[in-house]
Parts: structure tokens; sequence; C-alpha cells
């Protein structure tokens, strides 16, 4: 059975990595911006600040700072390194297996349901 990653868990964590992935910024892709991260996941700059701190010191996401005529006008670019990009994924194969565990015939119900 696949494992939860103790480091995505907590739901802040596992909504930065789910907003990051539904929105393709993962490595050699897209990125996005911290600004837009933050509103998309109502996560205060400083919060997602530790956050984001707490995920690339682990590997999971990478970081670059686009520099503006001024220090107001930097845009930080955020996105998913491969590794969190796998992380994430084994992360929510592990929660769809204690899911499945716990109702082994979910799929055939909602099949039945929607034939009805």
């Amino acid at each position: 059975m696949p494992q939860l990653d103790p480091l995505i868990h907590p739901l802040q964590r596992l909504a930065i990595c789910a907003t990051l992935y539904g929105a393709a910024a993962v490595e050699g892709h897209n990125e996005m911006r911290f600004s837009k991260l933050a509103q998309a996941t109502e996560l205060s700059p400083s919060a997602l600040s530790k956050h984001l701190r707490a995920l690339e010191q682990a590997g999971y996401l990478s970081k670059f700072r686009e520099i503006g005529s001024t220090r107001g006008e930097d845009v930080l670019w955020i996105q998913l390194t491969d590794a969190g990009s796998s992380a994430y994924r084994d992360h929510m194969d592990a929660l769809r297996s204690l899911e499945q565990a716990q109702h082994p015939h979910s799929n055939s119900v909602r099949v039945q349901k929607e034939q009805d």
C-alpha cells in the first residue's frame, strides 16, 4: 500500500501541491506567480512563504525571482520539481488506497447509480 507523505499531508501543503500540479506548474513546463498561488490557496503571504520553504528544503519545489525595475515589481515564480510531482502523485494514490480499503465497492455503487 502506498504511504502518505508527512511533508505533503498538512492541508495547506496539500493545497499548495494540488494547485501547482493542477495548473501544470511543474518542472519543465510552467510556473505560477507567488501572488496567484497565495490567492488560490487562500494563504497569507507569510504562511505561504513558510510552507514553500519547507517544501523547497525537501526538494519538492523550486522558485525563482524575476527582477523588475523596482523591488515592488519583482515576481516570484513557483513550480513543483519532478520529485515534488512524484511525491504529490504518490500521496494522492495513498489517499485513494485508504478510501478504497474502507469502501472497496464504492466504484460499483457509483456505476449502478449512474445506470439507473
